[in-house]
């Protein structure tokens, strides 16, 4: 008559050798004979350890993917955040660049240009016949503007560019007739030094542009009022002088 196998009772101070049974039941290089033999462990406990260290395994995988996908999500928000702070340097580049652009071509360019223009129509005023001061007022006046608008060329805004292209054609044209009138040939008999081509359309242009530029810039005071209403004034009164 066969001996019937004696099977060890486990409790919880050799959780160690509970887990050893546990690993070698999920390795599978035994059968689950040979485990109970050699452990002298019932088989039903076998399975009842090896069911619980699948769940903790299973755990331990679900845990690592968790931690993977969290390592994941962590990098692709530290690419993003760094996409996003690359971006953010290239857009305040990019808007310094603009403001840094309209500064200078309100300072360099716009504003002594609009100041010119003031000067000339004040000049005009109070122009007579063979006035040969103000006529050398008018001189540097257009020389001056003729010169920003060459030098500073980099810095007119490119909607400006066919109203520069008048100012320059005017300015040339009545520089020419200065010189043959008054510095060749000194004709007196001519009174008035007109070239009957100032473009306003394009002084119009370049004053909506400045003024357009400073409140953009957040510039405080301006001219004032009272000198815009008189250069509109004086404007008209030289439009019409002229015709």
């Amino acid at each position: 008559m066969p001996v019937k196998q004696k099977h060890r009772t486990f409790t919880g101070s050799n959780g160690s050798e509970k887990a050893k049974i546990a690993l070698a039941a999920l390795q599978e290089r035994q059968t689950l004979s040979e485990i109970v033999q050699e452990y002298g462990v019932h088989p039903n406990q076998v399975s009842q350890w090896k069911k619980q260290a699948l769940v903790v395994v299973s755990g331990f995988e679900d845990q690592r993917k968790s931690d993977r996908e969290s390592k994941a999500q962590e990098d692709l928000v530290n690419d993003l955040h760094q996409q996003i702070g690359l971006l953010t340097v290239e857009r305040d580049k990019f808007f310094d660049a603009r403001f840094n652009f309209k500064l200078r071509a309100l300072e360099e360019l716009l504003g002594p240009i609009y100041l010119q223009l003031i000067r000339s129509k004040i000049t005009l005023r109070g122009y007579q016949g063979n006035d040969a001061y103000r006529e050398k007022i008018l001189k540097q006046c257009n020389e001056t503007i003729r010169g920003l608008l060459l030098e500073k060329g980099h810095l007119i805004p490119v909607e400006l560019l066919p109203y520069a292209e008048q100012f320059i054609s005017h300015y040339d044209e009545w520089l020419q007739h200065y010189h043959k009138t008054r510095e060749t040939q000194d004709q007196t008999e001519v009174t008035h030094l007109f070239t009957h081509n100032f473009p306003h359309d394009a002084e119009t242009a370049f004053r909506k542009k400045y003024e357009a530029y400073r409140k953009e810039l957040g510039i405080e005071g301006s001219l004032g009022e009272a000198v815009s209403l008189s250069t509109q004034q004086e404007a008209a009164a030289v439009a019409e002088k002229k015709e």
